[in-house]
Formats: C-alpha cells, structure tokens, sequence
C-alpha cells in the first residue's frame, strides 16, 4: 500500500498499476496450534521504540508476561512461522496481522496512528479494507494497554482459533496463487508506447527512492554491532570489575 500510494501521488496510473492481494508467505507449512492457556508471551512488532513501550514491557512482567518488542527494521521476514507460532498474541500492522491470523495466532492492530485493539469479527471487514493499518486510533495510558491486552484475549484467542482456516484462503499466498497466475496475460512481445515507457520510468524511480530512504537506517544499525574483538576486550574489562560491573549497559 505504501509503494502504490506513493505512485499515486506522483501521478503513475494506467499499465503500470496494480495492486496485489496482501499475502502471507505460508510455505505449506503448518507449525501447529500457538499455545494455548493464560496469555504469557507477546510479540509487539513496530517501526521505532519508545519509553511508553519500554515501560509497557515492565508491566507485563509484573504480571507475569513476557512482552518482545521487534523492530520492523531488523529483518522481521526471518521470523519463521515456527518461531511466530511460539507467541500466543502478536500486536502489529498490516502482513503481520494477516500473518499471525493465518497462525490461528490472535492480533491486536496498533502502530504510529493509534490502537485499535484486538481484531474481532465485527472489525474484520473494515480492518481488512485498510490493510489491517492502525489510522485515527485512539492512545491509551499504559495501564489501559496492559489491561485491554489481558482482558481481551481470551475471547480473541477463541476467535483466531474458529478464523484460520478462513484466513488461510484470504491471504496465504499458496491459496491466491493459481488465480493471481492464472490472471496474468498471455506471453508476447510487449510494446510500449512513449506514454507507456515514461511512466514505467516515473514507477522505477519512486520504487527506487523508497530502497535508498531505507538504506541509511539498515546501514546504521549494522555500524552498532559491537565486533567480537571488542565484545572479548569488554568482557574481560568486566570480568576484572567485579560487583562494580554488574550492570547492563556499557557505553
């Protein structure tokens, strides 16, 4: 949605629009039922951290959660199914809903424009329509996060179990792929017009600006790895600190 919407805004319409089904990687694999029982581990994916999150994670612990923050940023796609299956709630937007959902894993849609809460049968369609994307949300307190999250899981957990198999032929892509291959034209030489050739041009550029705003942020957090040089060098400076370095931050 994010391309699309940006080719838009340029003015790219006509043959070089088209706007695919969202779709789950599904692989054909099925890793299984999430685990059932009292909510006690969330994954919370999102484009940036933030001290409400942080503190949100504490709380959870207090009451006996386990609460993962992943960063879109770091390559979520290597989450495998297996690894997402191991979560009993994933809080997110927009693939990793629909991803989740395919899981039999209950969602609760949240990111930078508000919470929206669990998704249940009544939210689906409008939901689905927006891409499973959080817009003119509301902004609960902490207290109000961790509450809503607990309190609403067990019905939500309930519904993504009854759901799966629904959201398996909506998103996965082994279900939308004979249509969508099935859909394309027929092969031949393909013939552009100087209208044509200009606004597939004007679609590479965007597509390619996008890559390149990216790219800085990917390049920085690949600069504050800490080398195993370094990380050998610091261990042995905390080994020889004793109480002193029991911390866990070094800067």
């Amino acid at each position: 949605p994010r391309s699309y919407a940006a080719q838009r805004l340029r003015g790219a319409s006509g043959p070089a629009m088209r706007l695919l089904p969202l779709a789950f990687d599904d692989d054909h694999s099925d890793p299984g039922s999430p685990e059932g029982g009292a909510l006690k581990h969330i994954l919370w994916v999102t484009q940036s951290l933030s001290p409400a999150l942080s503190e949100l994670t504490s709380m959870c612990r207090l009451r006996g959660i386990r609460l993962d923050v992943m960063l879109i940023a770091q390559q979520t796609s290597a989450l495998t199914n297996q690894q997402l299956s191991q979560y009993q709630l994933v809080v997110g937007e927009h693939q990793w809903v629909a991803r989740a959902l395919c899981l039999g894993i209950p969602v609760c849609i949240a990111g930078q424009g508000g919470w929206h809460g669990y998704l249940t049968e009544q939210s689906l369609t409008m939901d689905s329509d927006n891409f499973f994307i959080a817009t003119g949300g509301s902004q609960p307190d902490i207290q109000q996060y961790c509450d809503a999250l607990i309190n609403g899981y067990a019905k939500a957990q309930q519904w993504a179990t009854g759901f799966k198999s629904s959201a398996l032929q909506n998103w996965s892509l082994s279900a939308l792929l004979p249509s969508l291959l099935d859909s394309l034209p027929a092969a031949g030489r393909l013939m552009l017009s100087d209208a044509d050739a200009k606004e597939w041009m004007m679609v590479r550029n965007i597509l390619a600006q996008q890559a390149d705003d990216s790219r800085p942020l990917l390049q920085w957090l690949k600069q504050r790895e800490i080398s195993e040089t370094r990380r050998a060098v610091l261990s042995a400076i905390i080994a020889g600190q004793g109480e002193v370095a029991r911390i866990g931050v070094i800067i």
